[in-house]
């Protein structure tokens, strides 16, 4: 990187969700970076579980537009820690881990969690705003 170009882009940060402060976005190092990280979490099939209510169901959770059904199994999206220049993040992986979807009402909220079998040993997961799945392959 130039010094120029390091110099311009010294106010920027990387955290300010990839915003460059010298108002030159295409040549910021930090908001490269970002947007970077950003298109990684969202390539290929995996979607976010999105909640919607219909006035003769109630709330049902769809993935990539499909319901999703109490005790069906879905891929979750693995993850793996990795470093550069601006610190620790998460980045998502190509591959998952197939979960258990079960769903309960609490109130009027949707409830969900996660089960999966590891190695002989059971593991469960309330359902997180950062989580992606994606359907299981067929085998």
């Amino acid at each position: 990187m130039h010094a120029e170009t390091r110099a311009r882009h010294e106010d920027c940060s990387f955290h300010d969700d990839g915003q460059c402060q010298a108002g030159d976005p295409e040549n910021c190092p930090p908001t490269i970076k970002y947007r970077t990280r950003e298109r990684a979490r969202f390539e290929g099939a995996w979607h976010v579980l999105e909640a919607r209510r219909d006035e003769l169901n109630g709330w049902r959770h769809y993935l990539g537009g499909a319901p999703v059904h109490c005790g069906e199994s879905i891929e979750l999206q693995a993850m793996e820690a990795k470093y550069d220049d601006y610190g620790e993040y998460s980045a998502y992986k190509p591959d998952g881990i197939v979960v258990r979807y079960e769903a309960s009402l609490r109130g009027d909220t949707p409830v969900v969690t996660l089960y999966a079998f590891i190695k002989g040993h059971l593991f469960t997961k309330p359902l997180e705003s950062w989580m992606r799945f994606r359907w299981p392959k067929q085998s």
